[in-house]
């Protein structure tokens, strides 16, 4: 079966991925599974679900990433911790500035412009401080997201195809 440009357009689709869709397909493609895990990572895959797949295919779809989204909590969830546990000082220090700045504005001891100057420098130091960590977490949980696109991309074009 095919998608083609005219029914995303009918659907809704925002004009960035229509763009994307015509740059790389022109009117129309077929959907397989080859297809759409070569663009697992440009297309939204919960997005052509909802308003594209009948109801039972929705299903088939739905059941399918949700077993590869527990595929990858599990893959990343050492990389989640470790940042977690990397970033708690510095999301206590962030927690109190802030609940500080907003009692004293609370309060009216505080304008509205010193609270948010507050917040900014808070959030300013909480991303400095956390700024290694979390490339080290995105950098270990990229594969992990690419794996849950691409199965994302697999359901999309099973369900797609299991439609009459």
């Amino acid at each position: 079966m095919k998608i083609t440009y005219r029914a995303l357009k009918l659907a809704g689709a925002c004009s960035k991925q229509l763009n994307e869709f015509k740059q790389r397909f022109g009117e129309s493609v077929d959907v397989t599974e080859e297809a759409c895990v070569a663009v697992s990572q440009e297309f939204n895959w919960d997005w052509a679900a909802r308003n594209l797949l009948s109801q039972p295919a929705w299903k088939v779809y739905d059941d399918a990433k949700a077993y590869a989204r527990k595929a990858y909590n599990d893959a990343t969830a050492p990389a989640r911790k470790a940042y977690n546990a990397a970033t708690a000082t510095a999301q206590k220090a962030y927690n109190d500035a802030t609940s500080h700045a907003w009692k004293e504005y609370y309060g009216g001891r505080r304008t509205g412009k010193a609270y948010n100057d507050a917040k900014a420098y808070a959030w300013k130091a909480y991303d400095i401080t956390t700024a290694s960590a979390w490339k080290t977490y995105k950098d270990a949980e990229a594969p992990a997201r690419k794996a849950y696109n691409d199965a994302k991309a697999t359901a999309f074009a099973r369900a797609f195809n299991s439609q009459k």
